[in-house]
């Protein structure tokens, strides 16, 4: 089963790298992960989305040992279905001039945004759930040529926080 981690962290140079390297260290595997700074920008917010294997002493050890790092102001972990998670993905496809009313058709039936359009290229923009993002690209890519993609790690806040 999948486990989040929010980590507000200092804003400075290392810190991610501390944070990665502490799950390198220790053999764990990092499903996902994303930081932003927070709105005073002297802290910064990392979310790391990991697979615990069911097993919650895995928690319990990557929580005392990240608690340990200098620059970590707190930590909360909770599980993955009880969030809300969301990933951003940019996508440039080439299609042909006749397609362009099916590429408009799946852009519009994920709920994607079209963010820039020549006659034969779209650059789409999904933020949504990692599993919706997932089932576009492999939409896209049946039909159409994707040229390039971006992707970022999945972002999350706990429900009760809603």
């Amino acid at each position: 089963m999948k486990h989040t981690i929010l980590m507000n962290v200092r804003n400075h140079a290392g810190v991610m790298a501390h944070v990665v390297g502490l799950f390198a260290r220790r053999g764990y595997n990092i499903d996902s992960i994303a930081v932003g700074t927070r709105e005073n920008n002297l802290d910064s917010v990392i979310t790391i989305i990991i697979d615990d294997q069911g097993n919650d002493k895995v928690i319990r050890q990557i929580d005392k040992q990240l608690r340990k790092l200098v620059d970590v102001i707190n930590i909360r972990d909770f599980p993955y279905n009880e969030s809300v998670n969301r990933e951003l993905a940019l996508i440039l496809v080439r299609f042909k001039p006749e397609e362009l009313g099916l590429v408009m058709e799946i852009v519009n039936v994920f709920g994607a945004n079209v963010e820039d359009m020549t006659e034969n290229t779209l650059l789409i923009d999904i933020s949504s759930v990692s599993r919706k993002v997932r089932a576009l690209i492999n939409t896209l890519s049946t039909k159409f040529e994707i040229l390039e993609m971006a992707r970022t790690g999945e972002i999350a806040l706990p429900y009760q926080n809603i």
